[in-house]
């Protein structure tokens, strides 16, 4: 049975290996009750090829693949989760064959290459992804691109791997600035407001005076009292009430 079972997958390798739809997203997709063969199927294709050079090819492949099925399945959080793990391992085998290759610096080239190109592709999808499969794209963002940078410091050197981190960086400004703008209170709904105040306008634990603020911002220092409270408005608002209680004589 388990023979039989081999040589049905290696018939599938076989005759799929070649199609570009098996390039570029295997043959189960992940909405498939059968997604969970692609794993094995991949493990079997790259256990039969040969050559470091083919399987560095074929391992980034893959990588485009995971990248391909999280961008289609971030609604599902287990399915996303999986598929990250399954990245970052890929890269984690290419490190290793970076290391083994005759010419590694142009192994270390194509592993780069592919890295930015996935790594704003997965910035993209950060952004348009639910709350639920943020972390596991973020995760694999994060991950592999240590692995990378590692890599490329052991083969090129720490100015070139400091180059690349700055160019991964670069692509995750823009969904840097919407975790900022979710952290503060999402992290700690229940806390007081006080504590996002800004500095400038806190003295220990508390909110500087009226008058304190003036020293702050000497352009409004007419405008308020030692209380804090405007003096020049109220002034006015008397001068108004005294003329509107003023009896007129007829």
């Amino acid at each position: 049975m388990k023979k039989t079972t081999l040589a049905l997958l290696l018939i599938i390798i076989l005759l799929g290996a070649s199609s570009p739809a098996y390039a570029s997203s295997g043959f189960f997709q992940p909405d498939s009750r059968l997604y969970f063969l692609q794993s094995t199927l991949e493990s079997v294709k790259l256990f039969f090829t040969f050559s470091k050079e083919a399987k560095t090819d074929y391992l980034l492949q893959l990588t485009d693949r995971r990248v391909n099925e999280m961008a289609s399945s971030t609604e599902s959080t287990g399915l996303s989760s999986s598929m990250a793990s399954r990245y970052e391992a890929h890269f984690q085998e290419l490190g290793r064959l970076a290391n083994e290759a005759e010419d590694k610096e142009q192994v270390v080239e194509k592993i780069k290459e592919a890295s930015l190109r996935q790594q704003d592709t997965l910035s993209a999808v950060y952004v348009a992804a639910p709350d639920s499969a943020k972390d596991a794209i973020l995760s694999a963002q994060e991950n592999s691109s240590k692995n990378v940078a590692a890599v490329i410091e052991a083969v090129e050197g720490a100015d070139k791997a400091q180059e690349y981190t700055q160019k991964v960086e670069q692509i995750q400004q823009v969904e840097k600035a919407q975790r900022l703008e979710q952290a503060p209170m999402e992290g700690a709904p229940n806390a007081d407001p006080g504590e996002f105040t800004p500095n400038e306008l806190r003295s220990g634990n508390e909110l500087r005076s009226g008058q304190e603020l003036n020293q702050l911002n000497p352009t409004n220092s007419g405008s308020v009292n030692e209380n804090g409270g405007g003096g020049g408005q109220t002034q006015q608002a008397q001068q108004v009430q005294q003329t509107q209680t003023t009896p007129v004589n007829q």
